[in-house]
This record gives structure tokens, C-alpha cells and sequence, in this order.
């Protein structure tokens, strides 16, 4: 064998090692990667139930699981019942019941006068605010006047805060509605935070309708009134907010007119009382300046009367046995005469007997 061909066998033979080696880690690789394709595979059906639950939902969780496809519906309803919303708006000037705000967008803004807006304070910290009535338009400058004579001392605070700090407003054609959805799958704690109270001018949402929230959709318990059960599951009301305002606002207009009354009540009352005490304190100065000395004055001469009446009650008693004395001696006096003159007359009767007697032959 030639010195050329032990060289090639040589290298083949290197080479050999070579793409054995190579051969091995091209094994182990593969090896690796069906490893890594099985247990991606193995993910592939949670991932593909994932998408499917993300897409269309889970009506068997409770509370039930909604899908991208209901979202879409839900906000499509959403927003064809909210009526136009204008977001963005500042407050340029707040004065008693009448507020400026700026609308940049859309331009043109198309609000109209006299249209009814309901304004929420934008941000994690905002919130409702009130229901106004556009009163004039200037470009982008709309002048917004309270619709309720009564306004709690919180909103006009939080109209102020937002004219000071320039805090955007949004301006909802209509009221937005309560749904079932919007805060399913919250906890008591979790809604406490989205719906918190601002003392002293707004208390906490009571622990009650937490619970309320946090049970709708949740399977019925056995002591929950038939009204609230559907389909075996519990459901809170609704509320109609806008009505809710009106009706809280017409209450306390109500309650407002009935503490006039009563003030009014109370001060005419007062004033009666005032001159019932005047005539009270007028006629204790009268007892007390003529009636008591005259009492005094008619005490002694009762007295004094009443000390005569006994003496001459006692004199009258005197008298009276002195009466019937004087009628016991005049009885028997008669009653003496009476003899007496029977005496006589029989007496007499016989001495004209005898001269009768006497004088004839």
C-alpha cells in the first residue's frame, strides 16, 4: 500500500471519528427536540381549551366565564344604549349652579342647548358628579347649569376640586345602566376598592350590598326570596340610577320643605310661647300686687267676721234659751190666769145665784 493511500485511510478514519461524533450529538439533539415537540403538543390542548374559553366563554363556570365574543356584544350594546359620551372635557370656570367646560372632541362637539348631560370625573379616583343642562355654547365652551335645586356638599366639592386642578370630566348623553356583568367575579374586598366611600361626605357602600353584588349569579341559598331567583341562580336588582337621583332629590326637597314648615311651626310657636309667658309673668305680677294683699285684706276681715259670728252665734243661743224661758213662764202664767179667771167666773156665778135667790118671794 502506497504512502498516499494510508494518508486517505488515515483521514477517512479521522474523518470517521468526526461525523461520529457528529452523528451523536446530532442524535442527542434530535433527541432533545421530540422531548421539546411532545411537551409542547402536551400544551397545545389546555392552550387550545384557553383560546376556545377566551373566545367563546365558559357558561359552566360559576360564576360563568364570559368570551371575547360576549365582550364584543356587551359593548356593542353598551355603547348603543349609552347614548354619545364626550371625554376630555376641563372645567374652565365653576361658579354657584353654573359650570364652563372645554370639549375638544369631536370637533365639531355637536351638543346641543338644552340637551341633559350627566358628568363622571375621569381617573381611578373619579366618579359621578351631577346632571346638568347645557345653558349656552361657545365653540368648544359649553355652559352647564344644575338641574337639581338640591346639590350635596360632596359634588359641589368635587366640582370646585375639578375647576382647581383642571381635572377632566366625561359628559354621557345618557345615565349609564346597571348590568349583571360589570362586576362579576369581584370579591367583597375587591368592590369595597372599586367603590369606595369618601367620609365624611359619602359613607362606604354598606356590607350588605357588597354581598349583594358579590352573590349575583351564584347559585340561589334556600332562605332567598323567590323574586330574586332565576334559573337557580340569585339576582340582585337593578337600579335605575337616573331615577334613583330623582327620587333621592325629590325626597329631600320634600324633607327640605317639611323642615321649613317645621322651623316655621316652631318660631310661631316660640312667639306664643313668648307671650304666654309675658301674660303668665304679667298676671303673677297682678296676683302678686293686688289679688294676694287683697286676699290677705278679705283673710283678716273673714277672720274678724267669723270671730263676730261666733259672739253673736253664742248671743243668738242666750237669746234663744232666754226665749224659751220667757215662753215656759208665759205658758204657765196663762195657764195661772186661766184658772184664775174660771175661778172667778164660777165664783161670781154664784154669787149672782144667790141673789137671784134672794130676791124672789
Amino acid at each position: 500500500m502506497s504512502i498516499l493511500s494510508r494518508v486517505l485511510v488515515g483521514f477517512i478514519l479521522v474523518a470517521s471519528i468526526g461525523f461520529f461524533i457528529l452523528a451523536a450529538y446530532n442524535l442527542k439533539a434530535r433527541t432533545a427536540w421530540e422531548q421539546e415537540i411532545q411537551r409542547i403538543e402536551s400544551l397545545l390542548p389546555p392552550l387550545a381549551r384557553q383560546i376556545e374559553v377566551l373566545r367563546n366563554g365558559d357558561r359552566t363556570a360559576t360564576p360563568p366565564q364570559l368570551g371575547i365574543r360576549d365582550l364584543e356584544i356587551q359593548m356593542h350594546d353598551l355603547m348603543a344604549s349609552r347614548g354619545k359620551v364626550w371625554r376630555g372635557c376641563t372645567v374652565q370656570k365653576a361658579q354657584g349652579n353654573e359650570v364652563v367646560v372645554d370639549v375638544p372632541l369631536p370637533d365639531p362637539h355637536q351638543i346641543q342647548d338644552k340637551m341633559v348631560l350627566y358628568a363622571f370625573e375621569e381617573g381611578e379616583q373619579g366618579g359621578y358628579i351631577a346632571e346638568f343642562k347645557v345653558a349656552g355654547i361657545a365653540d368648544k365652551n359649553v355652559s352647564l347649569q344644575l338641574t337639581m335645586s338640591f346639590q350635596f356638599p360632596w359634588q359641589l366639592n368635587r366640582i370646585n376640586q375639578s375647576s382647581q386642578r383642571k381635572l377632566p370630566w366625561s359628559l354621557y348623553e345618557k345615565m349609564p345602566g346597571d348590568r349583571h356583568d360589570v362586576f362579576q367575579g369581584l370579591n367583597q374586598q375587591q368592590l369595597a376598592a372599586v367603590m369606595p366611600g369618601r367620609p365624611p361626605d359619602i359613607r362606604p357602600v354598606p356590607p350588605e350590598v357588597l354581598e349583594e353584588y358579590v352573590r349575583d349569579g351564584t347559585p340561589a341559598q334556600p332562605n332567598d326570596p323567590p323574586e330574586r331567583v332565576m334559573n337557580g341562580k340569585y339576582e340582585r336588582v337593578l337600579n335605575d340610577y337616573e331615577v334613583y337621583f330623582h327620587w333621592v332629590h325629590a325626597q329631600i326637597a320634600s324633607l327640605n320643605d317639611q323642615i321649613s314648615a317645621a322651623t316655621t311651626d316652631l318660631g310661631l310657636a316660640e312667639n306664643l310661647r313668648d307671650d304666654a309667658q309675658q301674660e303668665v309673668a304679667g298676671r303673677q305680677k297682678t296676683i302678686d300686687e293686688t289679688l294676694k294683699p287683697e286676699l290677705t285684706k278679705v283673710q283678716y276681715e273673714l277672720a274678724t267676721i267669723g270671730g263676730h259670728l261666733a259672739a253673736l252665734q253664742k248671743k243668738l243661743a242666750e237669746v234663744e234659751a232666754d226665749i224659751q224661758q220667757t215662753r215656759s213662764e208665759n205658758k204657765r202664767l196663762a195657764a195661772q190666769w186661766t184658772a184664775w179667771q174660771l175661778g172667778a167666773a164660777e165664783r161670781l156665778n154664784d154669787l149672782i145665784a144667790r141673789d137671784q135667790a134672794r130676791a124672789s118671794p
